[in-house]
């Protein structure tokens, strides 16, 4: 009975850039424009974010929204930052 490769075996078959790893993302080096360009907008998605977090009852699910909100918060101290 013949065997079959495990996912070890498998990635040295794969083609590509290099072999086992994915294709780098086209523009990923390019700079990123915000939809308003100001730390406005992502202040305000902060705090829609915070929001949310209120309807939900399950801590983890909270957290994963209040996670996001500083993500949003950290994006619009660096926003403001550049327009310095």
């Amino acid at each position: 009975m013949k065997r079959s490769k495990g996912p070890a075996e498998a990635v040295g078959r794969m083609s590509g850039p290099a072999k086992g790893r994915p294709a780098p993302l086209k523009g990923a080096d390019e700079s990123i424009d915000t939809p308003s360009g100001d730390a406005e907008y992502w202040q305000s998605r902060a705090e829609r974010t915070r929001n949310e977090s209120r309807r939900y009852k399950q801590n983890a699910v909270r957290d994963h929204f209040l996670k996001i909100a500083a993500g949003y918060d950290e994006l619009a101290r660096r926003a403001r930052e550049s327009s310095r």
